[in-house]
């Protein structure tokens, strides 16, 4: 292989931003949101959920920011990178969610 040509440890893996990272990484999120979702409506009983498109997302976004906290350490600047927001909006999901951020 030429020198240069981007091949090497991360020939035939997809790019972190790519649509095929995106589809092997979630394939098996789709199975568990679905499942989840079942459960939910399962417990309702026939009843009609309200505001499920506010309950999920809020849901969501809280564990996706605390998560991405965590994975960088809880370096905000990263995980602003990581999460396509700025610090100001993080600063205040942070607040908004009750996430517990270590003094540093």
């Amino acid at each position: 292989m030429k020198a240069g040509s981007g091949a090497g440890k991360t020939a035939g893996k997809p790019r972190a931003g790519s649509g095929a990272a995106r589809n092997s990484c979630f394939s098996g999120l789709d199975t568990a949101f679905d499942k989840a979702l079942e459960e939910y409506f399962r417990v309702l009983e026939g009843h009609q959920p309200k505001g499920l498109h506010k309950l999920m997302t809020t849901y969501l976004e809280k564990r996706l920011i605390g998560y991405v906290l965590k994975r960088t350490a809880y370096n905000k600047s990263k995980a602003c990178d990581i999460l396509g927001i700025s610090r100001a909006t993080l600063r205040a999901k942070i607040n908004a969610y009750r996430i517990k951020v270590p003094k540093t």
